[in-house]
């Protein structure tokens, strides 16, 4: 099972997410949610995924901000977001995907 976290502003994205994650993706288990950067930080502490899926924009704050305040990202990291310019400077933070919304079940798969 691979403990994944999902960190997004937008909740209908989060049960989006979710319900294609539980359908297509049994192997993959959510032990949390976050709608900003701030709960996201104590969530990745506290919850130690394997498997972070984060937005680009969250609220004021972004995901990069984010990934700059943890000191180690010792998880895999996949963006789910609206925006395709920002998919360079996600693989600079050795994203190992960039999936746009709405989330496509096969690319997530």
């Amino acid at each position: 099972m691979l403990r994944a976290i999902i960190i997004d502003d937008e909740q209908h994205a989060i049960q989006a997410l979710a319900g294609l994650l539980a359908l297509y993706c049994p192997s993959v288990k959510i032990v949390g949610f976050a709608d900003n950067v701030e709960e996201g930080m104590a969530l990745i502490r506290e919850k130690k995924p394997v498997l972070v899926f984060l937005d680009v924009h969250i609220g004021e704050a972004t995901g990069f901000e984010l990934l700059e305040q943890l000191r180690e990202a010792d998880f895999q990291l996949i963006f789910t977001t609206g925006h395709s310019e920002y998919a360079i400077r996600a693989f600079r933070y050795n994203a190992i995907d960039y999936l746009l919304k709405p989330v496509d079940p096969s690319q997530l798969q």
